[in-house]
């Protein structure tokens, strides 16, 4: 039999979070194709499964003000599924809405209170639904069915020796709205009594969408009969409580449960199952879920976890040969230790015996009878070392291997873990059909949407900071871009415009476009509205790029008049901004009349990144790749000062320079030979870093920093090299923005300084 999870449980809480935000998602995706193609059969059937299963879990987990108004919209699916209601664009508004309302009340359970949202409107609009329907849903009716000798003579084994068991006959009230999943309820309740060993029906048939009359718990508790009465009595749920000894014939209590039990008595569990609750009863539960929010959950597919276990697996299997290995070492250091020894003793033998061989030299010796006897002695002294040095390079072999394969196992455990991480981006995208739907009815405006390159994956952690840029791109498309029907029709378009969402990879480098067929970004406007608010000097001419770029400034708008969708000067820098802090790009391209296409580019994984490694000084820096434009070898003579700048010309284009040792105040010496210069920015914004040496490339892991560090400017955070050095990374967009304001600064005090 399975058991049952404590509602109040919060590995519990957790999963039915993140199951019901799965099912929620379903429901609205899926209703968003049934208004387009009424017909869909598949649609139907989905939207029907995620209203159940979500209706069941909510139960399950006592929260029935969420429960009860999905049991609703269930019955409301059903009767579409069924061909009994239409679905018309006032019914898809309806369910929309519903969907809106399930979305509060899952958001404040998961803050930890039950939601206040006045449902009654709603819920005379899904009844008016259902009036055209012939036949109301009706739960299927079970009964329960009686023990037999056997499971009698087991069930009583199973009792510790202060537990009995009894039987517990619980009666449901067929009228409750929520009666299929009364016997739930009450096994909820009955565990915090004791252990429930069985059911009739057996537990699985309870969560299946069937009333049962009558279903009889058999409890092992030492509580008293008393107690076990109240607790399986709930109010509108139960209509009666039987409860017995296993092992006598008659019942011990036949209880009504018209009237609720005494509140000390009843259970929390039973408690949170009476209907509308007050907001004192709240259960435990929901303060569980607002635990749960500080927390994430990451579905991953079986065969990625099955691939960590066998690189794991693989480790175990390198770790032991390395044990091994130790032991040889072990054991070569001993060889090499008496070879030694054996070498000091002949060497010293050697040495004693010289003053026998000059004697008997000197008494007439040849020198080759001598040399001969000093062979046949001392030859041992060529081979001494011979055992442990032919160890050692066995050993010193092994050692590679085994360090290879180490190599390629952490490679590998690497890739898998940030796999893990990966989720597609579909996760963003689902979110743009509503989105789409709601914005063309409030500017009345007819868009296609068109979604290309779902399954195209990224980090977890690169994806929830997505959302924000890609709705902003989106509301401008919407709103900017695409025109009014009358205005499309007059410039010869079709009447209904298109707005494409499409990802796809690039490397280690994943690029979304965002585009619309709609009017495009008129040059003239955006100079017109430029020099309105300042920007730029009215004898500037701009460029295309250079217009495009100014979109991006904030509070910069071209919109006539303020609306809920835009005009207010709130968006593409809050795009290109939050962009910027995935250390990513977001470029422009528009052509006037036919369209616009914004194109992000932003690293898969923001964990682990590409670094150049620098020196500046004593310290080592890591610079993101993807923000390195080139780097160069230069003399201090080809430093220009322009404006108490320094710059440095690269092909024809003046670059202001920034040295990093007086930015992070480090003493080195600036009288040198020649410099290294660090090019970073995109586009039309660049900067020169002026460093001491470049290091190279290598994998950088970004630790976050605490404390003081925190607010360091231009630093993103901290790596910890091969050796054990900390290595601090380079935060570009700050420099970018901070660093020409603080050359200054330094230059204005030399300045000061010298006059």
């Amino acid at each position: 039999m399975s058991d049952y999870l404590d509602p109040n449980n919060e590995e519990l809480l957790k999963d039915f979070f993140v199951e019901a935000e799965l099912q929620v998602e379903a429901l609205e995706s899926n209703i968003l194709v049934l208004e387009t193609t009424p017909g869909d059969s598949d649609a139907i059937d989905e939207i029907f499964r995620a209203a159940h299963t979500l209706k069941g879990a909510s139960a399950t987990v006592q929260m029935n003000e969420l429960a009860e108004f999905t049991h609703i919209v269930e019955d409301v699916l059903d009767a579409i599924r069924s061909g009994t209601a239409e679905v018309t664009s006032e019914s898809v508004d309806t369910l929309l809405r519903s969907i809106d309302a399930i979305k509060e009340m899952l958001t404040a359970r998961s803050n930890g209170h039950v939601s206040q949202l006045d449902t009654q409107q709603l819920r005379h609009q899904l009844v008016a639904m259902l009036q055209g329907s012939a036949e109301q849903p009706v739960a299927t009716e079970s009964s329960a069915a009686g023990l037999s000798e056997y499971d009698s003579l087991e069930l009583t084994q199973a009792a510790a020796d202060d537990e009995a068991v009894y039987r517990v006959e619980v009666s449901f009230n067929r009228d409750n709205p929520m009666n299929t999943v009364g016997g739930i309820q009450v096994f909820a309740a009955l565990k915090k009594k004791g252990r429930v060993l069985k059911t009739v029906p057996d537990f699985e048939a309870l969560y299946e969408d069937n009333f049962f009359p009558l279903v009889e718990f058999f409890v092992a508790s030492s509580e008293a009969v008393e107690s076990l009465e109240q607790t399986g009595s709930i109010p509108d749920v139960t209509t009666s409580v039987k409860v017995s000894r296993l092992d006598e014939a008659a019942p011990l209590s036949d209880k009504a449960s018209g009237a609720p039990p005494s509140q000390a008595a009843l259970e929390p569990a039973a408690a949170a199952a009476v209907a509308d609750p007050p907001e004192k009863n709240v259960s435990e539960g929901a303060e569980a879920g607002e635990r749960r929010s500080g927390g994430s959950v990451l579905r991953v597919e079986s065969k990625r976890v099955d691939n960590l276990l066998n690189l794991v697996s693989e480790t175990v299997i390198n770790k032991a040969g390395f044990n091994q290995l130790a032991g040889e070492f072990s054991d070569t250091l001993h060889l090499f230790e008496t070879a030694d020894h054996d070498l000091r003793d002949t060497l010293k033998a050697l040495f004693d015996a010289l003053p026998d061989y000059l004697e008997q030299m000197q008494k007439g010796a040849t020198v080759k009878q001598i040399r001969k006897e000093l062979i046949s002695r001392f030859s041992t002294l060529y081979t001494v070392h011979d055992q442990f040095e032919s160890d050692l390079k066995s050993t010193v072999t092994k050692f590679r291997s085994y360090a290879q394969n180490l190599g390629r196992i952490t490679g590998e455990l690497q890739e898998g873990v940030m796999r893990i991480r990966m989720v597609p981006i579909a996760q963003v995208f689902s979110r743009f059909p509503r989105l789409m739907r709601d914005l063309s009815r409030s500017l009345d405006k007819k868009i296609q949407l068109e979604i290309e390159g779902e399954d195209t994956e990224l980090d977890k952690s690169v994806i929830e900071d997505l959302l924000d840029p890609l709705i902003h791109c989106v509301r401008n498309s919407v709103d900017h871009g695409v025109e009014a029907p009358a205005q499309r029709i007059e410039a010869g378009k079709s009447e209904q415009g298109t707005v494409s969402l499409k990802a796809s990879n690039e490397g280690n480098m994943i690029v979304i476009e965002i585009a619309d067929d709609g009017r495009g970004i008129d040059v003239e406007k955006v100079r017109a509205r430029a020099i309105e608010r300042g920007v730029i000097h009215a004898g500037k001419t701009l460029t295309d790029v250079e217009a495009y770029n100014l979109i991006f400034d904030p509070g910069f708008s071209t919109a006539a008049t303020i609306t809920n969708v835009s005009g207010r000067g709130v968006g593409l820098d809050v795009v290109k901004r939050q962009i910027e802090k995935l250390n990513g790009t977001v470029s422009v391209w528009s052509e006037l009349g036919l369209g616009t296409r914004f194109t992000i580019k932003i690293p898969l994984t923001l964990a682990i990144i590409q670094g150049l490694l620098v020196r500046v000084g004593t310290e080592m820096y890591a610079i993101p790749i993807t923000s390195v434009i080139d780097s160069h070898r230069i003399r201090p003579s080809e430093i220009k000062l322009i404006d108490n700048y320094e710059v440095f010309n690269v092909r024809d284009d003046v670059v202001s320079l920034l040295r990093l040792n007086r930015l992070f105040q480090i003493a080195t010496d600036e009288n040198k030979d020649y410099y290294f210069v660090v090019i970073v920015g995109s586009g039309d914004k660049k900067m020169g870093l002026v460093v001491d040496s470049l290091i190279g490339e290598e994998d950088v892991v970004i630790k976050p920093l605490r404390d003081h560090y925190t607010n360091a400017p231009g630093i993103a955070g901290a790596n910890i090299t091969g050796d054990g050095t900390v290595c601090l990374i380079i935060d570009v967009g700050q420099l970018l923005d901070l660093g020409l304001k603080h050359e200054m600064e330094q230059r204005k005090r030399q300045a000061t300084t010298i006059r």
